[in-house]
Order: structure tokens, then C-alpha cells, then sequence
């Protein structure tokens, strides 16, 4: 596999995976781009999300990430970002999965 071909399915992934966390009622989509996403859902705090997500097997991030500057600039110093870490390894499906999750994780919290 070319590194264009990988480069050209990581923003795809990445923009599905962005246009899905923006579909998600009371979600709050920050900067994102080759194959990292930063997100909150409203005034939850990013590692308890990421708590749950885990316990569904999607591997996220809660928290200021090294970064408690960027944070503050941006308004979670209190409350973090949630982080999706994604790669050439993963598959579409996994996004559309991960849509169902969130989903459902953004429900208990609404």
C-alpha cells in the first residue's frame, strides 16, 4: 500500500468519524486531522465519556492529553476532550459501530 493511498483513507475515515461525532446530539467537535479527534459531549467530563466508551472496547482518551495550555485556550481546562485515536487499521464498520456507541453513551448523559 502507497503512503497516498493511506494518507487519502485516513482523512476519509477521519471526516466520517468527525461528521458522526457532529451528528450526535449535545456533542461538541474541537480540531481534528490525520486520524486524531478531539470531542466533548456538553458539560460531561471527557473522562468519564471516555470511561464508557472503554467499556464498550472503543479505546479513547479522556483528559488535558499533555496539553493543559491548548486546553485552556479552548475552554475544557475543567472538563478535558475526549480523544479518537484512528489508523489505516481500521475498517468503516468500526466507525459505523462506534456511531451506535456514542450514541448511546450521549443518551445517559442528556
Amino acid at each position: 500500500t502507497g503512503q497516498e493511498e493511506i494518507e487519502r483513507f485516513l482523512v476519509s475515515i477521519t471526516e466520517r468519524c468527525a461528521d458522526i461525532i457532529n451528528g450526535i446530539p449535545n456533542s461538541i467537535l474541537y480540531e481534528y486531522g490525520n486520524g486524531v479527534i478531539s470531542f466533548n459531549i456538553a458539560n460531561v467530563p471527557s473522562e468519564l465519556v471516555s470511561e464508557e466508551l472503554n467499556r464498550y472496547g472503543v479505546l479513547t482518551r479522556g483528559g488535558l492529553h499533555c496539553a493543559p495550555l491548548a486546553h485552556k485556550s479552548i475552554g475544557t481546562e475543567k472538563i478535558g476532550t475526549v480523544r479518537v485515536s484512528l489508523s489505516f487499521l481500521n475498517k468503516m464498520r468500526e466507525i459505523d459501530e462506534f456511531y451506535k456507541i456514542l450514541k448511546s453513551v450521549s443518551k445517559k448523559y442528556n
